[in-house]
């Protein structure tokens, strides 16, 4: 079953050839993979000309102009020929298994999105690498609504890494072409206008906790710039929604975008507030803080919890990860691999400043190498096992 692999690509020129070959070296070889160099300032579509010499499955689309993320994968969507859609950012990669894993899933449960953890990869070398969905929150392979969708994408705020927003769906193209789904032109939050979309539309939606997508971190990257244009467009959507909400019934659904949306208009009142005071505005900016007594309680109390969540984003993964490490200790023949295990004869300690992290009393059949695996499903040439 072919699975068109979608890559926007922008001054990637560095990062595209290790995306690539996690495509290559995937357990499911009936793929293609289009890449969309979004008008690169950088050397991006020499590299993936060069990489795709002699591998006729991978394809380049140059853009004249930059149209951004949303834009450049409708422009894969609509070039691809798989009976499923699966997306990779340039400076992510996929596990080896992960387009077989999610095709079992799909067949088994005929879902229309299929998706899965995500490992946080911190590009500065400082932090260290994380699951970024809790067992909490994905306990086992399950259907998520759109009520649920909309809900852990308040529940952790904007701004913040731990969103349901985040996880990359494969999606199959035959839902695509009879809904008309598409991307949005935003260049922040399109992937969850994305998503509620087809929701909404009736997908069947299924996730596994296993983290078989390897998410990059970058200071700078679209996901730490936050515009108010964004903000407004997901607000008209969910403004959308609501107007239809006789339509919609699914139990909680209202409340959920009611609540979504409020956290959204806060947050672009902020915003508005910080481009004004960074254009030296001064007054319009004060002048918005200062409306009325609802406007400032709301400024404090986001302003408040954004940095209150940036700090703690670090002690909350690791928190969580000790209900994935324990599966392993109790049960290797169903459990995950811990998180990047160091060789069986080293200890590190559980802790933020450990780079490397391995549980206490971890079966030594369970090691597994830096790629996170598991060991109910062992890629080649790995540890696991």
């Amino acid at each position: 079953m072919l699975v068109s692999v979608i890559m926007p690509a922008f001054n990637a020129q560095d990062c595209v050839v290790a995306a690539l070959q996690s495509v290559i070296d995937q357990t499911e070889q009936d793929f293609e993979v289009i890449v969309v160099d979004d008008c690169s300032s950088d050397e991006t579509a020499a590299v993936v000309s060069a990489f795709a010499r002699g591998e006729p499955r991978i394809r380049l689309i140059t853009l004249a102009v930059n149209v951004g993320p949303g834009a450049a994968r409708n422009v894969a969507i609509e070039a691809a020929t798989g009976n499923w859609i699966a997306l990779l950012d340039a400076d992510d990669r996929y596990r080896p298994s992960r387009l077989e894993q999610l095709l079992r899933m799909a067949m088994r449960n005929g879902a229309d999105m299929v998706s899965d953890n995500i490992l946080v990869c911190p590009k500065d070398g400082v932090k260290p690498d994380s699951v970024m969905f809790s067992e909490a929150r994905i306990p086992h392979e399950k259907q998520l609504t759109a009520t649920e969708f909309i809900a852990e994408n308040t529940n952790v705020g904007i701004g913040g890494r731990l969103s349901f927003g985040f996880m990359q769906p494969m999606v199959r193209r035959e839902f695509l072409v009879a809904t008309n789904a598409k991307y949005p032109i935003n260049r922040f939050g399109e992937d969850f206008m994305f998503a509620v979309q087809c929701l909404v539309l009736g997908a069947k939606w299924w996730v596994t906790p296993a983290p078989l997508y390897l998410y990059t971190v970058r200071h700078g990257s679209l996901t730490d710039r936050v515009a108010v244009d964004d903000l407004l467009a997901i607000a008209m959507m969910e403004q959308g929604l609501i107007d239809r909400l006789p339509m919609l019934k699914e139990a909680g659904l209202e409340v959920a975008i009611r609540k979504h949306k409020k956290m959204v208009d806060h947050w672009r009142l902020v915003v508005t507030i910080k481009d004004a005071l960074r254009n030296r505005n001064f007054d319009a900016a004060f002048g918005m803080v200062f409306k009325s007594r609802e406007t400032m309680k709301t400024v404090a109390k986001i302003l408040a919890y954004n940095a209150l969540h940036r700090l703690s984003l670090v002690q909350y993964n690791y928190a969580e990860r000790p209900a994935i490490w324990n599966k392993v200790s109790n049960d290797c023949s169903t459990a995950y691999c811990p998180p990047i295990a160091e060789a069986a004869s080293v200890r590190a300690t559980d802790g933020p400043d450990s780079r490397r992290v391995v549980p206490h009393g971890e079966p030594a059949a369970c090691r597994c190498d830096y790629n996170y695996q598991e060991a109910t499903d062992p890629d080649p040439g790995t540890s696991c096992g």
